[in-house]
Formats: structure tokens, C-alpha cells, sequence
């Protein structure tokens, strides 16, 4: 009877080895390609949102939500986030997919958003009792309005010494989550990632690109 020839040891050892590379070499593009995705997907995020805080500007004599005006985290109004629920149909746009937790809601059960991972541009949303006015973004295709934080914070900010007059705690710090970048909303609707060094170039002038 003839004999059924099976692999050696030798060749075993070649497949596996030549398995092994072969994963060592698709894992991180496949990783990647994850991460691709939910960049795109927070960048979808962000443009409904930063559309929400226009639809709530053009209900309100253009007045641009301010960040927090509560006098806790879950009263009315409280943050530009409770003041655009009625615009979003879905709160989960408000965490970023490259963040495992979820939106933390006020109270049980409430579909107002309490925590987030994105905030509003702190030299808009911070300046005072009532938000900036459209007639006053002298350039809202070149200005931020929402942008990546990674505390829940109402606001999202330079971090303190990077620009001239960042002065604040770290609170609210912009988080560059996705390939060394971040995702960002602008004032004119649209929105993109840019790079660390973009997104602090020339002393932060994205960020007040309305003065």
C-alpha cells in the first residue's frame, strides 16, 4: 500500500512563523483602519452638533449657546449640550467612538446629555451670561465652535502656557485622540481633523479667529 507523506517538524515551523509575520504586518493596518473609521465617525458627530448649535442660533436672535450656565450639572440649560438636545435625534453623538464610556445622563433615564467628550470653543462659550453672536464670527469658515475634551467638560480649550492668554486649569484641555489630531466643528457647519500643530498655530488663531 502506498504511504501518505505528512509535513515535518521543519515545515510546520515554516507556516507558523510565516503566520506569525503575516499578523505582525495586518494587525496594525488593520488597527488603523479601525481607528480611520471612528474618526470618520466622530467627525460626523461633531458636524451634527456643530449644525444643532446653528439651528439653535437662528431660534435664538443668533445667539450662540453659551458653555454652562447651571447651577448644576443637570439643571436647565445648564451647558450648550442641554440647550441643542432638542436639534440632535440621537445623544450618543456626543462621546466620541474612540472613547469606551457612554453618555452620562441627568437625571436616570433623562435624554439630557450631562457628560460628553466634545465641548464648546471656551473663547465663545465663555463669555458670560449670553452666547457670541453670529454677526460676530468675522471668519467662521477659519474659527472653531466644538472640539475634542476627554474630562466631560462644557468646554474645550488650549492647554495652559500654549497659547498667550490659555490660563486655564486643565479641565476641558483639548484631547488629540486620532493619529496625533483632533476633530473639529466650525462655526460655518462644516468639519475636519487637523493636526496638534495646526490646531495650536500662530497663537491658537483658530480658536479666535472673531476678534
Amino acid at each position: 500500500m502506498p504511504t501518505r507523506k505528512g509535513f515535518t517538524l521543519i515545515e510546520l515551523l515554516v507556516v507558523i512563523a510565516i503566520i506569525a509575520i503575516l499578523a505582525a504586518i495586518l494587525f496594525p493596518v488593520f488597527a488603523r483602519a479601525r481607528e480611520k473609521a471612528r474618526m470618520s465617525s466622530c467627525t460626523s458627530n461633531l458636524r451634527q452638533l456643530g449644525m444643532a448649535c446653528l439651528m439653535y442660533a437662528q431660534d435664538y436672535d443668533e445667539m450662540l449657546p453659551v458653555g454652562y450656565s447651571g447651577g448644576n450639572w443637570c439643571a436647565v440649560g445648564a451647558s450648550w449640550r442641554q440647550r441643542v438636545v432638542p436639534y440632535v435625534k440621537n445623544t450618543q453623538i456626543f462621546v466620541c467612538p474612540s472613547r469606551s464610556d457612554g453618555v452620562v445622563r441627568c437625571p436616570a433615564g433623562s435624554p439630557i446629555p450631562r457628560l460628553g467628550t466634545y465641548g464648546i470653543n471656551s473663547y465663545i462659550g465663555e463669555v458670560g451670561s449670553v452666547g457670541l453672536t453670529l454677526a460676530g464670527l468675522q471668519q467662521p469658515a477659519e474659527t472653531f465652535l466644538l472640539g475634542e475634551n476627554n474630562d466631560g467638560d462644557w468646554v474645550v480649550e488650549p492647554p495652559q502656557g500654549v497659547c498667550s492668554d490659555a490660563i486655564w486649569p486643565s479641565p476641558g484641555w483639548v484631547y488629540f485622540r486620532h493619529f496625533e489630531g483632533a476633530v473639529w466643528a466650525y462655526c460655518d457647519g462644516h468639519a475636519k481633523w487637523l493636526s496638534r500643530n495646526a490646531s495650536l498655530e500662530n497663537d491658537c488663531r483658530l480658536w479666535r479667529r472673531f476678534k
